[in-house]
């Protein structure tokens, strides 16, 4: 990987995303922005889909909101660059696997929780 190719995430503050230092403009939605704060809180752990899919909607009946990761899924991997190597999605789990190619700012990366702002977006 090339020394520019680094996916820059700061998120205190205002949510600011980076890739070869340019500006990533497709990470608008907040829902996309507490996903990908979730995982990068949790690097190379699988976190299974259902745990996911309650933690964002958990007043939302489990098919429902399985749907709305799917979705929610399917406009990460379109908005982050290089997501397959950075992410490993299948059936059951969602794993962040790009930290070798990954600058987190805010030095949250010590086991920071995002809290439960994903919850009012």
């Amino acid at each position: 990987m090339e020394n520019n190719r680094i996916l820059n995430v700061h998120l205190l503050g205002s949510f600011r995303l980076t890739w070869a230092d340019q500006p990533v403009a497709s990470f608008a939605q907040a829902r996309l922005q507490y996903l990908l704060a979730y995982l990068l809180l949790h690097p190379h752990i699988p976190i299974s889909r259902r745990q996911v899919a309650f933690t964002f909607w958990p007043d939302t009946p489990d098919e429902q909101s399985l749907s709305n990761l799917r979705t929610l899924l399917y406009r990460l991997r379109d908005a982050l660059p290089d997501s397959q190597h950075l992410l490993e999605i299948d059936r059951h789990a969602i794993t962040w696997r790009g930290d070798a190619g990954c600058a987190l700012g805010g030095r949250i990366r010590s086991g920071a929780h995002p809290g439960r702002a994903w919850r009012a977006a």
